[in-house]
């Protein structure tokens, strides 16, 4: 404190004098400057120690920037680079993070950051935020503003796959919206690195990829709601229930395929070529199972019976002990061979024996090497991919997808991304499913989600007078009059588009009209 007072004592009214003079105490910065002519007193000054020099440069930069001078500011920027990494070596980050508070000049500090950050010492700084939770004057919070503008750009620069030490900083500095705008970015790019072959979205590292995304939507979409970014709420949700609609066709095949392998692997079990088995194969093991005594190796000879107290050797060289074994594998042993003799339960020891002898040939002959090839799982039926589309397949997906939700989430997603032009699909997609297949529930869900409006209906009608090959949907007339009672609860509207139709939907218009003349 008195050497602060010494040059707080020496204020003038030049405030680039008052910096050459603070600056003037930190010999290496004499020596930098080529002052080591300078005077003898100057010479023999005792060396600040690091906390003070810190300050002393704090001093000296808030002087040079009362005094307008640019170019002694650019002086000592240089030379603080310098003396950083003297910090550094001297494990005094504290100085940095005291540096980093008091001069706001990041564009030509940030190697402060990445001090911080390679020496895992970032939470000094974060530290320091938390003791801003108090009420500051404005100019003090908009330089707290600027330091974390300027920290996380730095991160998403030279640190962008670091997401844990983004969402910390972007958390500590009290900026969620920032966060979830990163978050939905991160999402989508993640999304589109799955790419769109079947065989790449459709795999265990498919799956892990869908989570993450989803994990990080419905992250973002939390956020935005919080931060009453409603629409941007809206959005992020959408999104995310097309990553679960993705993700939920993956899981179903995935564990098809688990299936599929299940049962060719215990069909080859089954299947197992008993031909190459020697004739006295059973007898052979047992005569080996057999010591010089005359007991049975690996077996106990207790009065209670072979089987107790000791093991039943199994395939795969596991053992069935009697007080270790489970329910499972104690009901699969029938009372009659609980009761069985000694030459029956050798024999039992040998067949067990050769089980484990023929699994071993087969793990050889399908891996190579003795080991049993691990399940690889993977696409087991048709293919199903709703993401990173382009605008026509959204259409041809929504138009001959059978399932309402399924299609209205899809073009809900890609609506946002592609424009409301997606939309349009919805009269083909409701001529196609409820005239020309019967899907009745389709209409039933679309209303309850979307507007039927008239615009909607002249499309279909126009669709339905257009068709090119009538004779290949018999029930089509049915239909589009079962289309038209159910759907278009307004009479006058329904007589409208019957009287369009013409003469096959005459029975329509003759009953909407004596309704509409009741009304």
């Amino acid at each position: 404190e008195d050497k602060l007072d010494e040059f707080v004592s020496l204020m003038s009214p030049s405030q680039e004098l008052l910096g050459d003079t603070a600056l003037s105490r930190i010999a290496s910065f004499r020596h930098r400057a080529g002052k080591e002519a300078a005077s003898e007193s100057a010479e023999k000054q005792q060396a600040l120690d690091p906390e003070s020099e810190v300050e002393v440069l704090i001093m000296a930069y808030h002087s040079y920037v009362q005094g307008c001078c640019e170019r002694s500011v650019s002086e000592l920027l240089c030379f603080l680079q310098s003396r950083v990494e003297l910090y550094v070596k001297l494990g005094h980050f504290h100085l940095l993070v005291r540096l980093l508070v008091a001069i706001p000049e990041y564009h030509a500090m940030e190697y402060m950051f990445g001090h911080l950050v390679r020496h895992g010492q970032l939470q000094l700084l974060l530290a320091e935020r938390r003791n801003w939770q108090e009420p500051v004057a404005g100019s003090a919070r908009l330089q707290h503003s600027i330091l974390a503008v300027a920290l996380i750009r730095y991160l998403q620069v030279n640190f962008p796959l670091d997401l844990e030490m983004l969402v910390q900083v972007h958390c500590c500095f009290g900026l969620e919206g920032e966060l979830a705008v990163l978050l939905e970015g991160k999402a989508g790019r993640l999304a589109q690195l799955l790419g769109r072959k079947w065989e790449t979205i459709c795999s265990e590292e498919g799956e892990e990829q869908l989570l993450m995304c989803l994990s990080m939507y419905l992250q973002c979409a939390r956020l935005f709601l919080k931060g009453k970014r409603h629409q941007r709420h809206l959005i992020a949700n959408e999104r995310a229930a097309l990553i679960c609609l993705q993700l939920k066709a993956v899981q179903i095949h995935l564990a098809a395929s688990l299936h599929e392998q299940q049962n060719a692997a215990a069909a080859g079990q089954a299947n197992m070529d008993w031909d190459e088995v020697p004739a006295d194969g059973p007898e052979a093991l047992a005569n080996a199972l057999v010591d010089a005594s005359g007991r049975q190796k690996g077996w106990s000879t207790s009065a209670g019976g072979p089987l107790q107290g000791g093991a039943l050797p199994v395939a795969a060289g596991k053992t069935f002990g009697t007080d270790q074994a489970d329910a499972g594998a104690a009901s699969a042993i029938p009372d009659q061979e609980l009761s069985m003799g000694p030459s029956a339960t050798v024999k039992l020891a040998a067949s067990a024996v050769l089980a484990e002898k023929s699994s071993s040939a087969i793990s050889h002959k399908e891996g190579g090497n003795g080991a049993s090839l691990p399940l690889s799982l993977g696409p087991a039926g048709d293919i199903f991919v709703v993401i990173n589309l382009l605008p026509e397949e959204v259409e041809v997906f929504a138009e001959y997808h059978q399932d309402f939700i399924a299609a209205f989430e899809v073009v809900s997603a890609y609506c946002h991304s592609y424009g409301d032009g997606l939309c349009k699909v919805w009269p083909r997609a409701l001529y196609r499913q409820v005239v020309l297949l019967g899907n009745r529930l389709y209409l039933q869900l679309f209303v309850q989600h979307l507007r039927l409006s008239e615009e909607r209906l002249q499309a279909i009608v126009q669709l339905y007078l257009d068709e090119s090959c009538p004779e290949q949907f018999p029930a089509r007339m049915l239909r589009m009059k079962q289309f038209l009672r159910e759907g278009v609860p307004n009479l006058e509207t329904r007589y409208k588009l019957a009287r369009q139709l013409g003469e096959g939907f005459s029975d329509i218009t003759i009953e909407t009209a004596s309704l509409v003349y009741m009304a």
